[in-house]
Order: C-alpha cells, then structure tokens, then sequence
C-alpha cells in the first residue's frame, strides 16, 4: 500500500508499507496446485500454515 506525506517542505512524498516474505516457489505451487483440484482458501491456509489473505492474493495474481 503506498501513502502520501506532505514533509515540512510542501513537496510530497511517497512511501511503502513493509512487505512480509515472498513465498518460496514451493509454497506458491502447492497454493496453486490445491486451488486447481478445488480446495477453499480457508483450508489451504490452514494446511499450509499461512494466512488466507496470502493464499487468496497468491491464487488472483496467479490467474
């Protein structure tokens, strides 16, 4: 997510929030792998010990 900060001088700036890990091309393949044969979101996240945003985001970016 980025945000805008005015600094003191009138010229605005952009920053980024922190990202957590990339996951590893394993865990990004497995992600992929249980979606295409129909498992939810929810219980990849729990096999997978990840959050569900993580494995909703990974599943979109990769359509």
């Amino acid at each position: 997510m980025t945000t805008t900060q005015r600094p003191s001088s009138g010229e605005v700036e952009e920053t980024k929030r922190p990202r957590g890990k990339d996951l590893t091309p394993y865990l990004r393949a497995k992600t992929i792998g249980a979606r295409s044969v129909g498992a939810s979101y929810g219980k990849i996240a729990k096999a997978l010990d990840l959050p569900v945003t993580t494995v909703r985001t990974t599943i979109k970016m990769a359509d």
